[in-house]
C-alpha cells in the first residue's frame, strides 16, 4: 500500500504551462506595511531568500497597505494601492502572491523551489518593456508577443511604476524598518490596466503609454514592471524595463514526470534553441538529487553530455533535445533539472526545466510550502522531521520527502497511483 502524508498549507491551485517557450518571470506582489511588526520580523528573511539571489529573474512590487499604522509610502498612492489590496481580498499583512493565483503565503512561506518551479514553467508569451526618459515625461512602450501558443480566455496587461530602493536615515513607520525595495508608485494608465487580446503566435501587440517624473520619487531608482493577467488572476507573464535579453528557448517535454524502473531508462524529449538575431553560445548544465547510484545524463542536437557541456545554436533555430534518467536500486522520487544559460550574454537569466522520476518509493511526505499564517514565518517544514523521524523508527526503507512543486507534478501525470 503507498501512503501519502500532507505536511497542509496556505496555497492554491497550481497552473502548469505544456508549450511555452519564453523565460517566465516569476511575480511576487506583497502586501507590506512600515508601521507591522510582522512585515519587520519577515521581510528582511524574503529579501535574504529570494529578491537578493535572484536579481535578474524575480520580479517584486510592493503595496504598502493603510493599516496597521503610519506609512508615507502607501499615503503616496492610497487609491490605487487599495484598489489592489482589494483586488486579491488582503486581510492582513505581510501577504504575498505568486504568479497572481499560484500561491498566497507570508513571506517565510516562499522558497526558492517556488522561484524554480515558475521559471520551468516557461511561457507561451514574451513581454518587452522599454521606457524613454523625455527629460521630465517618460515614453513606456510595452509589447505582448506570443512566441508559443497563447492560452485562451480573458487578459488584462498591467503596467506598474515601481520605485526600486527606497532608503530611509529613520524609520518611517514604528516597526523599525527603513529599506523599502520595489515599492509601488502608479499605475499605468490606471488599476484596471489594459484589456488585452492576446496576439496569435508569432505576432506583437504593443501598448505605449506617457508619465510625468515626480520631486518624491528618486528617479534613478525608478523601474516599470508589466504583466498579463488572465481574469483567474493567474498571471502568464511579465517583463521590466530592467529586463536583460533571454534568447534561450524551451519547449517542455509533453510529460514531466515518469514511473521508473531499475536499470532502464526513462526518456523525456523535448527542445531548446534560441530566439535571437545572432548565434549565440550557451553552456547546458544537468544537476539532480538522485541518489548516487542513479544516473542521468543530455542530449542536444544528436550530441550525448554527462553532466554539462557548451552548445552554438545559429540564430532562431531549435534542436531536439533530451535527458535520459536511469533509477538505481536506492529508492527516490528524483529530480533532474537541465539549466541553459548564455555565455554570449552572461547577465541573461537562465533558463530551466525540471523533469521527475520515481523509483521503489511506498511512502511518500509531501511538504508544502505556504506559511502558518501565525505572524513567525514559519512553515510546514518546520514538523518534517517528525514525519521522518516516525516512518523511520517503524522500520521503512522506501519513503521519502518531496516538495509540493514536485509531489503536484507527479499527480498530474498520474505516477503516484
Amino acid at each position: 500500500m503507498k501512503k501519502f502524508t500532507f505536511l497542509f498549507s496556505i496555497i492554491t491551485s497550481i497552473a502548469f504551462v505544456s508549450n511555452g517557450q519564453a523565460f517566465k518571470y516569476p511575480l511576487f506582489e506583497h502586501f507590506t506595511q512600515a508601521s507591522c511588526g510582522p512585515c519587520a520580523a519577515q521581510n528582511p528573511g524574503f529579501q535574504a531568500t529570494i529578491l537578493d539571489p535572484n536579481p535578474n529573474t524575480v520580479r517584486h512590487i510592493a503595496y504598502h497597505t493603510s493599516w496597521p499604522g503610519v506609512d508615507p509610502m502607501y499615503n503616496y498612492n492610497q487609491t490605487e494601492s487599495n484598489d489592489r489590496v482589494d483586488y486579491y481580498g488582503v486581510t492582513g499583512v505581510p501577504d504575498i502572491f505568486l504568479e497572481g493565483n499560484y500561491k498566497h503565503s507570508q513571506p517565510g512561506g516562499m522558497t526558492m523551489d517556488d522561484v524554480n518551479f515558475i521559471i520551468a514553467q516557461t511561457s507561451p508569451v514574451k513581454i518587452t518593456v522599454s521606457d524613454v526618459d523625455n527629460g521630465s515625461s517618460h515614453d513606456v512602450t510595452v509589447n505582448v508577443i506570443s512566441v508559443g501558443m497563447p492560452p485562451t480566455g480573458s487578459f488584462v496587461l498591467r503596467t506598474a511604476i515601481i520605485e526600486r530602493n527606497i532608503n530611509y536615515t529613520t524609520p518611517p513607520g514604528n516597526n523599525g524598518e527603513k529599506y523599502f525595495p520595489n515599492v509601488f508608485r502608479k499605475m499605468l494608465p490606471s488599476s484596471d490596466g489594459d484589456a488585452i487580446t492576446l496576439p496569435a503566435q508569432g505576432g506583437t501587440v504593443t501598448f505605449t503609454y506617457t508619465y510625468n517624473e515626480d520631486a518624491a520619487w528618486v528617479q534613478s531608482e525608478i523601474g516599470v514592471v508589466s504583466f498579463v493577467q488572465k481574469s483567474t488572476k493567474e498571471v502568464i507573464n511579465c517583463g521590466a524595463s530592467f529586463d536583460n535579453v533571454v534568447n534561450a528557448i524551451i519547449t517542455q517535454p509533453t510529460v514531466l514526470s515518469q514511473k521508473g524502473i531499475i536499470g532502464v531508462a526513462s526518456n523525456f524529449d523535448f527542445s531548446t534553441g534560441n530566439s535571437g538575431t545572432a548565434a549565440e553560445d550557451f553552456t547546458y548544465s544537468l544537476t539532480s538529487d538522485a541518489p548516487v547510484d542513479w544516473s542521468g545524463s543530455f542530449t542536444v542536437n544528436g550530441v550525448s553530455f554527462s553532466n554539462s557541456g557548451t552548445v552554438t545554436i545559429p540564430a532562431n533555430t531549435s534542436f531536439n533535445t533530451s535527458i535520459a534518467v536511469t533509477p538505481g536500486a536506492t529508492p527516490a522520487f528524483a529530480q533532474y533539472t537541465l539549466t541553459i544559460q548564455s555565455l554570449t550574454n552572461p547577465n541573461s537569466a537562465a533558463m530551466l526545466t525540471s523533469v521527475y522520476v520515481i523509483s521503489g518509493i511506498t511512502d511518500l511526505i509531501v511538504n508544502a510550502g505556504g506559511g502558518l499564517g501565525d505572524g513567525t514565518g514559519g512553515g510546514p517544514a518546520d514538523w518534517q522531521s517528525y514525519f521522518d523521524a516516525g516512518l523511520s523508527n517503524a522500520g521503512s526503507t522506501t519513503y521519502t520527502v518531496a516538495a509540493y512543486t514536485k509531489a503536484m507534478q507527479g499527480f498530474k501525470d498520474n505516477i503516484l497511483t
